[in-house]
């Protein structure tokens, strides 16, 4: 999921190769949004819940960060969307 492609011009190499690594092995590609603001961030992270089975997320879930990835988090609980959490310091998977 893209927010805005236009943003890739703004990485560093190492970005940039990963990206274009990745986007070479996607099967499918969306663009969610046209313009770099919270609006289309959030947009993006509502689509992607509303297409999931289950969301994996590295987050950690006590320090309730205000983050993407916590508001990604919350909605697919709202949404009932099973959700997976990896904690980023230590690896602990749980479950939700």
């Amino acid at each position: 999921m893209l927010v805005l492609p236009t943003l890739v011009g703004v990485w560093g190499p190492r970005s940039k190769r990963r990206m274009e690594f990745i986007l070479q092995h996607c099967s499918r590609k969306e663009v969610i949004g046209n313009e770099d603001c919270r609006e289309s961030y959030i947009k993006r992270n509502c689509y992607m819940v509303d297409q999931a089975s289950y969301l994996v997320a590295v987050y950690d879930d006590e320090r309730n960060l205000r983050s993407g990835t916590m508001q990604c988090v919350r909605y697919a609980r709202k949404k009932q969307v099973p959700v997976i959490l990896i904690h980023p310091d230590t690896a602990v998977i749980n479950y939700s």
